[in-house]
């Protein structure tokens, strides 16, 4: 029962995550339109900036398997 609650955990903070990525992107992009930038170069050089999104996740799978090892072994 633990492993099928995990799964909707692990989807649900995946869902999260990506959610709050764009957020970041959104309002990064909003800033440089309003330094003068139009919509579509805003929006390329938001993610240019924040690097790469699938490393991102990636990088925070990683950090939130890390977690629930360390606490089963506690």
């Amino acid at each position: 029962m633990n492993r099928f609650l995990n799964l909707f955990r692990a989807r649900r903070e995946s869902r999260d995550l990506a959610v709050e990525i764009e957020e970041h992107l959104e309002e990064r992009a909003q800033e440089l339109m309003a330094s003068g930038l139009d919509r579509k170069s805003a929006e390329l050089a938001a993610r240019r900036a924040f690097d790469n999104v699938t490393r991102v996740r990636e990088v925070s799978r990683e950090m939130w398997t890390w977690a629930s090892l360390e606490r089963l072994i506690r």
